[in-house]
């Protein structure tokens, strides 16, 4: 079950797969699957064999089959997406929070749009190599990367732990290429980057929550934990500013860690009543009852956070503060393909425990086109916090 802004937020749950086979197409038989759906997905194997072997020009065939999967899917709304090889390995990434590879973060130059340039080196892995933020990648195994895409340099880098990739880098007052024999190890992606005293007379503690893998809600317990060893702790921000989400397993367990036991956290409801399911707080908070609680909140907080941020101000035990949030209120689920492929869909929406629904978007599909419109602030309904006060729903966590 994850969460994201971007693209996705996944949900359990399983779906009939196509495999295509060299030239032959599987199509799963069933009561479930009308004859009129065989007949369009045969049709669609004939075609696409059609093109790929009489087309005037060569044809990429794997790019051929991703163009027809998105434009199908990219039709019902944004999230519902098919994932090649190296998006579901990334998306892995993702859920897990940890990656073979050696400890770098990178960005498009936004001077020089084919060049990529070092943003983060990690304390422990490339960082203690010598690589440097601001550097240059030049090559990577001796191939030259100049016009490479951040996926494709991303997966050169990566790799199994134990093994070794070759990096050349330039950097600024350098005369020449700098050169690196980089580890691949294990690279854990923290979830909680920054857990501080911001104002020791106070007792005001900072933890900045910045994504929602599955290690999550333990770090935040432990931030907590050093925070209440370190000073006399009585007011707690935590910081969900530009975190697009995560696990939705992971906002449970962070949300039971600042709300009282037996507390309503979140109700996800599907296509069937079946489907739906209630989530609610199983164990004690890590925050004591006594420290204030301020999330902090903008409008690239989205999905897993907006469930914290929602669960926080619907049980009034804290306030949130800053701007209005994303608006993401759907669940994808995630379904393994055949081939290291994955397939994403939305299943359902979730509910705060008001019982409001804070997507901002609602997606129809008009002729195979994605039409998106927005809740005007005039159709969003009122609802009330535990202790009364007015929430509304859509449009995102109002402050």
């Amino acid at each position: 079950k994850f969460f994201t802004k971007g693209p996705v937020l996944f949900f359990s749950g399983l779906v009939s797969g196509l495999l295509l086979t060299g030239a032959i197409l599987l199509v799963p038989d069933g009561a479930a699957v009308g004859q009129s759906v065989r007949e369009k997905v045969a049709l669609f194997d004939i075609i696409f064999q059609d093109i790929t072997s009489n087309y005037v020009e060569p044809v990429d065939e794997e790019k051929l089959f991703e163009t027809g999967m998105q434009a199908m899917l990219s039709s019902l709304d944004p999230y519902t997406q098919f994932e090649n090889n190296l998006q579901a390995r990334e998306m892995n990434v993702k859920a897990n929070g940890k990656y073979g590879g050696v400890g770098l973060g990178l960005a498009q130059d936004l001077r020089d749009p084919d060049r990529l340039v070092v943003m983060s080196a990690f304390e422990g892995y490339a960082f203690d190599e010598g690589v440097r933020p601001g550097d240059y990648i030049e090559r990577v195994n001796d191939i030259d990367v100049k016009g490479r895409n951040i996926e494709e340099v991303t997966n050169m880098l990566r790799g199994p732990p134990g093994t070794s990739v070759n990096l050349e880098v330039s950097r600024q007052g350098a005369s020449s290429g700098i050169t690196f024999k980089l580890d691949r190890r294990f690279v854990s992606i923290r979830d909680v980057p920054v857990a501080t005293i911001v104002d020791e007379k106070d007792g005001i503690g900072y933890i900045k929550l910045q994504s929602f893998a599955k290690d999550a809600s333990s770090e935040l317990r432990r931030a907590i934990t050093k925070l209440s060893n370190e000073t006399k702790l009585m007011g707690l921000v935590l910081d969900l500013r530009g975190n697009p989400g995560g696990l939705l397993t992971s906002a449970v367990e962070v949300t039971e860690t600042l709300v009282p036991k037996d507390s309503l956290i979140v109700t996800t409801k599907g296509r069937e009543q079946s489907d739906s399911e209630t989530y609610t707080s199983s164990r004690q908070p890590a925050l004591p009852e006594n420290v204030k609680l301020a999330v902090l909140v903008n409008g690239q907080t989205a999905s897993a956070a907006e469930i914290v941020a929602g669960a926080v101000q619907d049980l009034d035990v804290g306030l949130v503060i800053g701007t209005k949030t994303f608006g993401k209120g759907l669940i994808q689920n995630i379904q393994s393909l055949p081939y290291r492929t994955a397939l994403r869909y939305t299943v359902g929406r979730y509910y705060t425990p008001s019982g409001r629904c804070i997507q901002a978007l609602n997606y129809s599909s008009d002729n195979g086109v994605l039409v998106a419109k927005e809740k005007l602030d005039v159709d969003r309904l009122e609802f009330r916090t535990l202790h009364g006060r007015s929430v509304k729903d859509g449009g995102g966590i109002d402050v």
